[in-house]
């Protein structure tokens, strides 16, 4: 599985006809199996489909192509793609072991919709991946009819959904993002350098939410512009944490992390309240030099997605982080090793 990156990659290198790229290039069985899971949750019937086809990365393939094409068309019928309208699968007892990747899946997907490249590292002991991108699937293709399973409109969207899959994939007009698997310990104490030193990255960008721009102020923390097309809910904070909000911050837990030698910095912020919520952002240690070290002097900046650009007097959404500037020092002290 440690492979399925690069498998990603190569199934989306042009040439032929593209438009058929995945009834061309993924093997039949398991274009038939994924299909069949799709026809059972969007009919209300139980797959019939032999799980072992759903294991390996062909079926990542189809799955992530089509989670992403009924993503796509959840959101242009319904104007988003809210965590809300898959609380079903996160509720679902019979799912409860696909459910803790499910959102960092969505919100990939959202972002690759966005014209991002995202970044996701899954655990090496995810169970069944393609499986739980295809419920994702199945579920947006549910919530975009607004019917019940088995009804015409469910039957007519899964129908729409097929047919880009074959006929043009939003797939291969959007960048692919790097979804791979986490090494495992023992993996990684046999890794070579070149694989070790690729997980230990992914493991810093995974899920980071980009940053458009970075502007140091003089008379205020430094700010960070936020593009959150994949993250609906921390908009959603944003805009709670700066209607009511302590004049000095909301509280949060902070880290700071970098690899030795690298010239990227990353922040994790985590909100305990008023919703639990986890935002990650990279930080390039020469192109943000003075930024970061105005937060590590200050000990806080403020996020928004919302970009003032010169009109930073007219009100706009934000939250105040405040942060440890002394754990950031010392972060920057050891990638600069």
């Amino acid at each position: 599985m440690g492979k399925a990156s690069r498998k990603r990659r190569e199934a989306r290198e042009p040439g032929g006809n593209r438009s058929s790229r995945l009834y061309r290039e993924i093997p039949l069985p398991v274009i038939e199996a994924c299909e069949d899971v799709l026809t059972a949750y969007t009919s209300g019937r139980v797959p019939a489909c032999d799980a072992a086809l759903l294991q390996d990365w062909p079926a990542m393939i189809y799955a992530e192509a089509a989670a992403l094409e009924a993503v796509d068309l959840l959101t242009d019928r319904q104007g988003h793609s809210s965590d809300l309208l898959f609380t079903m699968l996160l509720e679902e007892g019979t799912f409860t072991g696909l459910a803790p990747a499910m959102l960092p899946l969505l919100r990939f997907l959202r972002g690759r919709r966005a014209g991002q490249s995202p970044t996701l590292l899954l655990a090496p002991d995810t169970p069944m991946p393609a499986l739980t991108l295809l419920l994702i699937a199945g579920q947006a293709l549910l919530s975009a009819c607004e019917d019940r399973p088995g009804s015409p409109a469910a039957d007519a969207v899964l129908r729409a959904c097929l047919r880009h899959l074959a006929s043009g994939p939003l797939d291969d007009r959007t960048l692919a993002g790097d979804l791979a698997f986490a090494l495992t310990e023992e993996q990684q104490e046999q890794a070579d350098v070149e694989t070790f030193v690729r997980d230990q990255a992914r493991r810093l960008c995974s899920e980071a939410v980009p940053v458009r721009r970075a502007a140091g102020l003089t008379d205020r923390p430094p700010l960070l512009v936020l593009d959150l097309a994949a993250r609906p809910d921390l908009e959603d904070l944003l805009r709670v944490l700066h209607s009511d909000t302590p004049a000095d911050g909301a509280d949060t837990v902070t880290r700071w992390r970098a690899l030795a030698g690298a010239d990227t910095v990353r922040l994790e912020v985590d909100w305990p309240e008023p919703v639990r919520a986890s935002l990650a952002v990279l930080l390039d240690t020469v192109e943000h030099q003075g930024v970061l070290n105005r937060i590590a002097s200050g000990g806080a900046v403020d996020l928004t997605a919302t970009d003032p650009a010169d009109s930073l007097d007219d009100p706009f959404v934000l939250a105040r982080v405040t942060t440890n500037g002394q754990s950031l020092t010392d972060v920057l002290r050891r990638a600069a090793v």
